[in-house]
């Protein structure tokens, strides 16, 4: 993610508003519903309180997956045999691939 904009410091936590996602500071993110992209009210509401799920969620998650690797790696002393797992394990690389995402470097 190096040398990418970063977005701003949230403000949150946020909550859902109809269409609109608030924050604690009154900044406000609206999703409109919109006839050429198909999307309605309804699925605009819908997209708000996703939009709010995944905010307020998302520190914990990463600390969460983050914590996880730590106690699995606990779990295999050698930092060689550490390494294999951590790159070639098929039950490790969605967690990885996540925690990549969620930083922004996938």
């Amino acid at each position: 993610m190096s040398g990418e904009t970063k977005h701003a410091p949230t403000p949150g936590p946020w909550h859902a508003d109809g269409c609109k996602v608030r924050a604690t500071n009154t900044s406000i993110v609206v999703c409109l519903p919109s006839p050429d992209s198909g999307v309605n009210v309804e699925q605009a509401i819908a997209n708000a309180a996703f939009i709010v799920r995944a905010c307020n969620s998302h520190d914990a998650l990463v600390a969460a997956l983050e914590k996880a690797l730590e106690v699995i790696k606990v779990w295999h002393a050698c930092d060689e045999v550490w390494d294999i797992y951590l790159n070639h394990s098929p039950e490790l690389k969605p967690v990885v691939a996540a925690l990549k995402s969620a930083k922004g470097a996938a």
